[in-house]
């Protein structure tokens, strides 16, 4: 099954009623460039009034309720024969040539979630459980992985209508509507040219029929495939959070401080300032519970998909004392953290303009009387991609920096590492750390804190081993 950003929750919402909503505008929610091109016609099924899309002017039945539902049985549609791992095969290929990466599988059993205890679709391997909200981590965009799942929930059907399976491969096409990956129009396409030209099936057999996702609090319009019966995939665009009485279009955009303009991307400088202080405020809240002056640790931004212009990065960085200035910080010790060369927002490979060299934190400290949170990591991926020493940066911002995190680093873009797995010379940062008072530190191991924070306590008993002085 191919699909875009697909669960397998709907106890929420009322499917028929999102499905109803959806169909009366279907300009708006399933037309897409390819129907318009290939001549695709709009139909309602005569028997179960769903809509679907064919190029056959006599089809009446959508493919559930078709009269050659279930034809494709000794009756193969494709030009060509696979076995099941040459199908695969084939899939992967065309992806790859179109501009995908191909992922490795993640394993079946969902370590990675709390609230799941096996992978039931492709999209589970990117989502990580925030709280009450699911957020998406893509180590690519676009992408494609071969998910074997686990389901229970229709075993008792197993063995018995030849159709349902508890374990399965699910072929995740998986994209992010950025200026890396795309949305409707190009998904559609991608999968009508998977079917016709990779496998050899006849465009005129291919009948999309309309169908919607909804769970987790979000839903969207989908897109199911047919041929002779045979649902091939499922196009899945969710775009909503919320409920049909109370909905908005998915806002997930990046807090940038010195933002140059918003984009579909990027919140506003104004905006990311307006919701820093949100933050602020909550910690100065939660603060009151506890004894001292609550810290918050926040990332400047500077943000770019393209490497920009000196002049543009100068504009960035003049903006910064300027943008925390507008900030009421009085009530909470406001630390920024110097950046990585690359983040990676949304499924998508940012770059990192400013804040990122031990001058200019020492800059924007001694003009703001403000201290910093300086992380090891970061500056370590940063030095090894302009051929700094990170000794030297440590030592630089010495009297500035109050707190630390703590991972190894390789490359320009290997964060969180377990300790001895990157390039980072703890031997020559122990004794270094080890000369300041009244300084605290956070390890940051990629997954750390899970089976009971195993990772996390491995990277701590590494620097007790190594010398670190803890008090």
């Amino acid at each position: 099954m191919l699909n875009i950003g697909q669960t397998e929750n709907f106890s929420k919402m009322d499917k028929s009623q999102i499905l109803a909503k959806f169909s009366s505008d279907p300009e708006r929610y399933y037309k897409v460039s390819l129907f318009e091109e290939k001549g695709f016609m709009r139909k309602s099924c005569t028997k179960c009034k769903r809509f679907f899309w064919t190029l056959d002017q006599t089809q009446s039945f959508c493919p559930e309720d078709a009269e050659n539902n279930y034809s494709f049985i000794g009756n193969p549609p494709t030009k060509k024969r696979f076995d099941y791992v040459q199908a695969w095969k084939e899939v992967e290929s065309f992806f790859v040539q179109n501009g995908h990466k191909s992922v490795s599988r993640y394993p079946v059993v969902c370590r990675w979630r709390d609230d799941l205890y096996f992978t039931i679709a492709s999209i589970v391997d990117f989502q990580r459980v925030m709280g009450s909200k699911v957020v998406f981590e893509f180590p690519a965009n676009p992408l494609v992985v071969p998910q074997i799942c686990l389901r229970f929930k229709d075993i008792e059907n197993v063995g018995v209508t030849g159709r349902h399976f508890s374990s399965f491969c699910m072929i995740g096409q998986h994209s992010v509507p950025n200026s890396q990956g795309y949305w409707k129009d190009k998904c559609i396409e991608l999968d009508f040219r998977l079917l016709t030209e990779k496998f050899g099936i006849d465009k005129k057999e291919v009948v999309f029929v309309e169908d919607v996702w909804a769970g987790g609090g979000s839903f969207g319009s989908s897109l199911e495939y047919f041929v002779r019966g045979l649902e091939l995939g499922n196009a899945v665009f969710t775009e909503f959070g919320g409920d049909l009485n109370s909905y908005s279009v998915l806002d997930q955009k990046i807090i940038d401080m010195v933002s140059l303009e918003e984009t579909n991307q990027i919140h506003s400088q104004d905006y990311s300032i307006s919701l820093i202080q949100k933050a602020i405020d909550k910690t100065a809240q939660l603060g009151e519970h506890f004894k001292g002056k609550p810290s918050i640790i926040v990332h400047p931004g500077g943000y770019s998909l393209n490497e920009l212009s000196s002049d543009n990065i100068q504009k960035m960085k003049n903006m910064l004392i300027d943008s925390v200035k507008q900030l009421d910080i009085s009530k909470v010790n406001f630390l920024l953290e110097n950046m990585p060369p690359y983040c990676w927002f949304y499924g998508g490979r940012w770059t990192s303009n400013i804040f990122l060299e031990a001058n200019d934190l020492v800059k924007y400290c001694k003009e703001t009387n403000l201290n910093i949170c300086f992380d090891l990591c970061h500056s370590q991926m940063y030095c090894n991609k302009v051929n700094l020493s990170l000794i030297d940066e440590l030592l630089k911002v010495e009297d500035f920096a109050v707190h630390y995190h703590l991972s190894d680093a390789e490359g320009a873009e290997g964060e969180g590492l377990q300790f001895g797995e990157g390039d980072l010379p703890f031997n020559k940062v122990i004794p270094i750390l080890n000369k300041y008072e009244n300084r605290s530190f956070t390890i940051e191991v990629w997954k750390g804190h899970e089976h009971g924070g195993k990772g996390f306590k491995y990277f701590y008993d590494k620097l007790i081993e190594n010398g670190l002085i803890v008090q």
